[in-house]
């Protein structure tokens, strides 16, 4: 048996439970994990000892003494240590280079390995439900096969619950319209991501973005979505884009939005004769209001200054601030050109009314200078023009525009 010291060797540091058979089928060497699986005492005896009935140990001989120059598998049944039978997979291949007459079985019990993958879908199954994005399976005709937990959430649902409603049925019905056309992009390309709206337990909406894939799964072929709830992207985007437009401070238009509704208005005009109207308001007494109260006291004034200019004039109006104490309101499609100074007045009035901020008596008044849109204006000229005659009424002196509204082209 000295032969076998290197076949004993290899056999030593492997994991498996392993035999060395020779020519009869008898058990010549066995490694610590067999002797754990079958008992001490294997040396010598015959293979058919181990194997937990007839038909088993006809599987055995046959299979092992066949495997002449290639290796074989097989599945069969043994009988352990303890006197319980256990399923296994025999690996057998002949000892080439050491006994050619030997040949070399590696064991493994199927139930450890089934444990082993019913433990990998276990952990599978966790780290699904751990996700923060929902994790959606479904056939192509909308049956529900796999929910992990954020998307049960998202529909306040069991999986149950969802799965009993029928094909598409755990979809929201304010999105079952869009199923068959999203459907049939995602079987055509393979995968698709689109937007939708999902819906949180007390009825509120929410954005999604979804990325559905097709995959070939033991199933059948299936569709896989991720939905990831991105209102916090979305709310970031949103705000980009207002204060792209908007003035941080009173929330009316900035100088782009201003331009932007001015350039509307102006093409209104040229196409439909439309009557168009600009407004430039300078506040007269704020900077004694910053020196006397600080700029905390300053701000209410501008906010409340721009909020009263807002309530004067109609939801299609545009009132700006272009930056300090300077207002704009653009006016389009006015029914009369004698709307315009009475839209003025009405600002001036709402402007000089007293305001208690913080415990403070303030009051502020404006210089106003109005211009009408004529043939050749662009939105630069149409500010320009309302701009100089602000300052030709702060000339004039007090409600100096008011004057100057006799001299307009009405």
């Amino acid at each position: 048996m000295t032969g076998l010291t290197p076949l004993r060797d290899l056999i030593g540091v492997v994991g498996d439970a392993c035999f060395i058979v020779d020519a009869e089928t008898r058990i010549a060497a066995a490694n610590e994990p067999a002797r754990r699986m079958f008992g001490d005492g294997l040396e010598g005896r015959p293979l058919v000892d181990v194997c937990a009935d007839e038909s088993s140990a006809d599987t055995m001989i046959a299979t092992v003494t066949s495997c002449n120059g290639h290796e074989c598998s097989f599945t069969t049944s043994v009988r352990k240590a303890d006197g319980t039978v256990a399923d296994i997979d025999v690996t057998a291949k002949r000892c080439h280079g050491f006994h050619s007459d030997h040949a070399l079985l590696v064991i493994r019990e199927l139930r450890k390995r089934l444990n082993a993958c019913e433990a990998h879908l276990e952990l599978q199954s966790l780290l699904l439900d751990e996700a923060s994005d929902g994790i959606v399976a479904h056939t192509l005709d909308g049956l529900l096969v796999h929910a992990n937990r954020a998307a049960l959430e998202q529909w306040n649902l069991t999986f149950e619950e969802a799965r009993s409603r029928g094909p598409f049925g755990w979809v929201h019905p304010t999105n079952r319209d869009n199923v068959a056309k999203l459907m049939s992009a995602i079987v055509d390309h393979g995968e698709a991501r689109f937007d939708s709206r999902a819906h949180h337990s007390d009825g509120t909406e929410f954005p999604v973005e979804i990325h559905a894939r097709v995959i070939e799964s033991p199933l059948g072929t299936l569709v896989v979505s991720g939905v990831r709830d991105v209102s916090e992207r979305v709310r970031s985007e949103e705000m980009v884009r207002y204060l792209a437009y908007h003035d941080t401070l009173t929330g009316l238009a900035n100088r782009v939005m201003l331009d932007s509704a001015l350039h509307e208005a102006i093409v209104d005009a040229r196409r439909h004769g439309d009557v168009v109207g600009v407004i430039f308001l300078d506040l007269n007494d704020f900077k004694p209001v910053n020196d006397t109260h600080g700029h905390a006291v300053g701000d209410h004034v501008l906010r409340e200054v721009a909020d009263r200019i807002a309530e004067c004039v109609r939801e299609s109006d545009t009132v700006a601030r272009l930056g300090g104490d300077e207002f704009v309101v653009v006016l389009p499609r006015l029914a009369s050109p004698l709307d315009l100074p009475a839209i003025a007045r009405k600002i001036d009035r709402a402007v000089r009314a007293p305001m208690q901020v913080s415990g403070n008596d303030i009051c502020v008044s404006g210089t106003i200078g109005m211009a009408l849109h004529e043939d050749g204006d662009d939105p630069e000229s149409l500010l320009t023009k309302a701009d100089l005659n602000m300052y030709e009424a702060r000339e004039i002196g007090a409600q100096g525009w008011d004057v100057l509204t006799s001299g307009m082209t009405l």
